[in-house]
């Protein structure tokens, strides 16, 4: 029975990790533990036991997930050079800055939904402003956390 309930836990941390995939690491999702909880209770098992598995799986999945999205974004930027659509230097420009992107966001984990988004409009807007005086055209640089929308 063990096996199953892992099992079940990983199939659905698949579909949990592709929805909070391009959020910044915080603390676990509240449904999770309350999944937990309903788990624990409905098996007798400890809750804690379950919230382990649990949230091994889930970060696994995100880890998963997040280089599953690295490769795919290198292989869009390789193909746009292949194309004639950007050059290597400007593509390697977009790597470094997608890099000092996700760096900046993750150092907004602690703040409030609310402030995060203000800081990451001011990024977001001087991003914007950079792929101008590069030459870059705006598609390439959409590649920050999507914004949770109320």
């Amino acid at each position: 029975m063990i096996g199953a309930l892992i099992a079940t836990l990983g199939a659905g941390a698949i579909g949990i990790g592709t929805t909070f995939a391009g959020e910044p690491q915080q603390e676990r999702p509240k449904f999770l533990s309350e999944l937990a909880g309903a788990i624990a209770t409905k098996f007798n098992l400890k809750q804690n036991d379950v919230q382990a598995v649990i949230d091994q799986e889930f970060n696994a999945h995100r880890v998963e997930v997040q280089a599953m999205h690295e490769q795919k974004f290198d292989e869009m930027l390789a193909k746009a050079v292949t194309d004639g659509k950007l050059t290597q230097t400007q593509a390697d420009a977009i790597k470094t800055k997608r890099n000092e992107i996700k760096a900046y966001a993750e150092s907004l984990a602690s703040e409030s939904q609310e402030q995060r988004e203000a800081d990451m409009k001011i990024k977001i807007d001087a991003l914007r402003d950079w792929a101008k005086t590069n030459n870059i055209p705006e598609q390439f640089i959409r590649f920050g956390p999507p914004m949770r929308r109320g």
